[in-house]
């Protein structure tokens, strides 16, 4: 049985707390679309850099077992939570898009990264161990047969 707990810090990159400019793109549906109105399609995002953004801090907790009634066979399992504090993106542009133009036309979204708030995920994970099947594989895959006196480089 193990258990973990840790805590982490991660600070905004320079292109997210500088006055810099990334454009990227992201699916959204446009409801007022002359051509297309509601169908998923992509949308330029123009996200602007914020020189007042916290860092992201978080929180780890991990806990688990592991059973191994023999040299062959096992199973493990691991409990894990994760939060993080001031998470830092630009989150999804569909409101932007609701209440665009109104003759239905967009150029581009423009964004700003910021902290979102608090983002919080857990799970488990299941480990099936067979030692047996994977030292085989290994093995085979190594194996090689090379005539006398040849230069394997």
């Amino acid at each position: 049985m193990y258990g973990s707990y840790s805590r982490g810090f991660w600070a905004p990159t320079l292109v997210e707390n500088s006055q810099s400019k990334t454009l990227s793109i992201q699916t959204a549906s446009d409801p007022l679309d002359p051509f297309q109105p509601g169908v998923p399609q992509s949308i330029s995002e123009l996200t602007n850099g914020n020189p007042n953004l916290q860092p992201e801090r978080t929180k780890n907790y991990n806990i688990g077992f592991q059973l191994s009634p023999d040299t062959t066979a096992g199973f493990g399992f691991d409990f894990y939570k994760i939060k993080i504090n001031n998470a830092i993106g630009t989150g999804l542009i569909q409101g932007e898009v609701n209440a665009n133009n109104p003759d239905g036309t967009i150029a581009y979204v423009n964004t700003t990264h910021a902290n979102l708030g608090t983002l919080t995920t857990d799970g488990f994970e299941v480990t099936p161990i067979a030692s047996r099947l994977a030292r085989a594989w290994v093995r085979s895959r190594c194996q090689a047969t090379l005539p006398t006196g040849s230069n394997p480089l």
